[in-house]
Parts: structure tokens; C-alpha cells; sequence
């Protein structure tokens, strides 16, 4: 009876360190919005034409159509939480 005594209350603080890790939610990123997904857009190089904001792979994301100095449009997308160019050039 002992040994089982020990053994639930190590599942029992094992469950209760789990639940309470599991309700603890990471540090939120920083968002960008769509004047800043624009200025990143622009850093690549061209004239941004539009910014859309969309989901990519479930995640906040902004696709922004980029006219280039030859005359060429392309699409980036831009991660909404990162900023980083996830897509295109």
C-alpha cells in the first residue's frame, strides 16, 4: 500500500505540474501592422502597390504586390508577428 501511496502522488504532482505549465502562454510577439509591412516591403527594393493582410500556415501574414525598378510585380509575404520576408525575394 505504501509503494502505491507514492506512486499516485508523483502522478498527482507530475499531472499538476503539467496543467500548470500548460496554462502559462508564452510572451506575445511584437505585431507589425501594414505600414510597417510596407516599409519592409520597400527595403527590398521597388514601389509597394498593395498590402494585403492574410493567413499563411495559420499565422497572422501580410502579402504586399511590389512594382521593381525593371517594371516586374512580385508578391512577398511578410510575417505579421516577425516582420521577416517569408516569401519572395
Amino acid at each position: 500500500m505504501n509503494c502505491l501511496v507514492k506512486v499516485t502522488s508523483k502522478f498527482l504532482c507530475a499531472c499538476l505540474l503539467g496543467s500548470t505549465i500548460t496554462l502559462v502562454s508564452p510572451p506575445a510577439e511584437a505585431d507589425i501592422n501594414r505600414k510597417q509591412a510596407a516599409a519592409i516591403a520597400s527595403k527590398q527594393g521597388g514601389k509597394v502597390l498593395k498590402v494585403t493582410p492574410i493567413k499563411h500556415n495559420g499565422k497572422k501574414a501580410f502579402r504586399v504586390k511590389v512594382l521593381t525598378p525593371s517594371g516586374k510585380i512580385v508578391q512577398l509575404v511578410i510575417d505579421g508577428n516577425s516582420g521577416k520576408v517569408i516569401r519572395g525575394r
